[in-house]
C-alpha cells in the first residue's frame, strides 16, 4: 500500500477552546455538526471510540492512541458507513485545538490513507464540511 503524505485541514472558529473540546466529544453536540452522530467513548487512551449515525449503527470504529484533555486526541480511524469502505485498512486521525484568545484554531490531520482509496476520497471532501459544520455550531453556541 502506498499511503498518501498526511492531509492537512484547518478551521479558525471563533469561539473558545473548551467549548471546541465539548462540540468534539458530546453526543449531544456532534448530531449537531457530525453527519447527525453521537459520539461514544470515555476519552482516555487505549479507549475506544464510536460514532453512530442518527440509525444507531456504527459508522466510524476508533481506538485512541493518544489524548491530552482540551489539546489533541489521536487514534486509529476505521470507516464503516458503507460497503465501499467496509475493508479499507485503518488509517490515523489527529484533532489538535489550539487557543488563540477567545477563538480556537482546530487542526485536522488524517494519515496512512492508501492512495487513490475510497476513503482518501471521501474524507478528502467529509473533512472540510465537517470543519465548516463544527464552525458554524461552535459559533452560533456562543
Amino acid at each position: 500500500m502506498v499511503a498518501l503524505p498526511p492531509q492537512t485541514y484547518e478551521a479558525e472558529i471563533n469561539s473558545p477552546v473548551a467549548e471546541v473540546w465539548k462540540a468534539l466529544t458530546t453526543s449531544e453536540a456532534t448530531q449537531e455538526w457530525y453527519f447527525g452522530n453521537t459520539v461514544e467513548s470515555d476519552w482516555d487512551s487505549g479507549s475506544e471510540l464510536l460514532y453512530r449515525g442518527p440509525d444507531g449503527e456504527v459508522d466510524i470504529e476508533c481506538l485512541i492512541t493518544d489524548i491530552e484533555p482540551g489539546v489533541y486526541f489521536r487514534g486509529s480511524f476505521h470507516p464503516v458507513w458503507s460497503p465501499e469502505v467496509l475493508h479499507a485498512p485503518s488509517s490515523t486521525v489527529e484533532w489538535r485545538l489550539e487557543g488563540q484568545g477567545d477563538s480556537t484554531l482546530v487542526t485536522i490531520i488524517h494519515s496512512d490513507l492508501p492512495t487513490g482509496s475510497q476513503v482518501a476520497r471521501e474524507t478528502a471532501v467529509g473533512w472540510p464540511h465537517l470543519l465548516s459544520s463544527l464552525k458554524t455550531y461552535c459559533e452560533s453556541e456562543t
